[in-house]
This record gives C-alpha cells, structure tokens and sequence, in this order.
C-alpha cells in the first residue's frame, strides 16, 4: 500500500513546469503557458516575434505582458481600439518604424492583431 501512495505521489508531482512534456502542449503553449490557439495568443506570437525578440535587457517589459488585461493596463492597447492603440501605431508603420530593421508585418499577423483588440 505504501508504494502505491508513493507511485501516486509521484505521479502527482510536478517538476516546476506548466505543460506536459510528453504531449503537444509545449508547440501549443510555448514557453509563455499562453494557448497560441487564442486571439490573445495568436497575436502575443506577433508580439513576440516582432518585439520581445528586439527589446531584450533590462527595460524589455514586453515580456511581462502575459495577458490581455497586461496589456491593456500598460496603456499600449486600448481595448476595441486597433487604430488608437499605441502598441499597433508603432507595429503598423502609423507613427513609427518597427520592427526596426524588418519587414512590415505581413496582412495575417496584422488581422492577428486586429481580432485581439477589437474583441476585448
């Protein structure tokens, strides 16, 4: 009996992750824990790419950013406003040039984008 509650405990622990490793939930969450199948999720891969990949270091707060309301509270996005959110004024070349560097973002990763902050 006392194996079993072992083997069980075992079983029930975790090792600090928030995915399993033996199914497909690390290509579906990534390393963030956020579900890439969403809206949010769709777009902070967007996000991700085109600037957390750049703004690394110690002023890189992007990667805080781990939720729609985050992002909301951060005043970068304004909810239901694609057009007036800061975070897409600079993305989309309105007032900016970002990524730096790169391309301008393509027409999926805008529409991406355009479906999270208009549905929040």
């Amino acid at each position: 009996m006392k194996y079993i509650s072992l083997i069980v405990l075992f079983l029930l622990s975790s090792c600090g992750q928030d995915y399993n490793s033996n199914s497909f939930d690390r290509q579906r969450y990534g390393n963030t824990g956020i579900d890439n199948t969403t809206p949010f999720g769709k777009a902070f891969n967007v996000i991700q790419t085109n600037c957390i990949s750049c703004h690394t270091g110690y002023h890189n707060i992007y990667s805080n950013y781990t939720t729609s309301q985050a992002w909301v509270n951060s005043g970068l996005v304004k909810a239901n406003d694609f057009a007036g959110s800061p975070l897409i004024i600079k993305l989309i070349n309105y007032g900016g040039n970002m990524p730096q560097g790169g391309s301008q973002l393509g027409q999926t990763e805008i529409n991406y984008l355009n479906d999270w902050i208009t549905n929040l």
